[in-house]
């Protein structure tokens, strides 16, 4: 439910179990998207630069090759992996963090 200062109101039911309150602006700006079709335009560009390497990278490895923000590329990376198209191919240490960081690569449609 939105309050009286139209700021924050709790995530509806499809977000199964997520407790975080989001600004109407997120909602608004997250059902554009999706109208859009950009959330598959995103997953289409990030998984054609994925196809084209032979070792697995890291999200950050993926926003360098990209352009596009890490924040962007959570979103994206986990809808490819529920969608089996990549998977995390390995843990490791991050080349730009130092710390443990998911290794991503597609899955072989073969």
């Amino acid at each position: 439910m939105i309050d009286n200062n139209n700021t924050l109101f709790p995530l509806d039911s499809e977000n199964k179990g997520n407790h975080r309150k989001t600004t109407l602006t997120q909602k608004l700006s997250w059902a554009q998207v999706k109208s859009s079709g950009l959330d598959i335009k995103q997953q289409d560009y990030v998984l054609s630069y994925l196809q084209n390497l032979s070792e697995a990278v890291c999200a950050r490895d993926i926003e360098v090759m990209t352009g596009m923000r890490i924040s962007s590329l959570t979103r994206v990376l986990n809808n490819l992996k529920s969608q089996n198209k990549i998977k995390v191919d390995k843990l490791g240490k991050s080349k730009h963090s130092g710390k443990p960081v998911e290794y991503y690569k597609v899955v072989n449609s073969l």
